[in-house]
């Protein structure tokens, strides 16, 4: 090779280090870059979490205060159910007990006539 390609080679090679320099150096750029907004995204990620923790937990809250007044509602149905059962079979007896009193008038009325 005569010093003339030689000498052209290396500019051409020193041209090509100081481009691929320039090209790493924007790499890392980027790449530090890259690493920010994977702190950030981490720490968005990381607060999103946090509210839906506390959203669920706000809901199991809610879930169990609503659970509360349903059993609440339920049990006061249930009395009302027991006290009218209880009306109806004191009703029932008294219904058989007067059905029993009109038969015995019946009886007796037809008895003395």
């Amino acid at each position: 090779m005569d010093a003339e390609t030689k000498e052209m080679f290396e500019l051409v090679l020193s041209e090509m280090r100081t481009r691929l320099t320039t090209v790493d150096k924007r790499f890392d750029a980027m790449a530090e870059r890259l690493d920010v907004m994977e702190f950030r995204n981490d720490a968005r990620h990381d607060r999103l979490v946090q509210a839906v923790a506390a959203g669920w937990v706000r809901s199991d809250e809610n879930f169990e205060r609503l659970s509360e007044k349903i059993d609440k509602l339920r049990n006061e149905t249930y009395s009302n159910f027991d006290s009218v059962f209880r009306r109806v079979d004191r009703l029932d007896t008294e219904y058989a007990a007067i059905i029993k009193a009109v038969r015995d008038l019946e009886r007796e009325r037809d008895e003395t006539n």
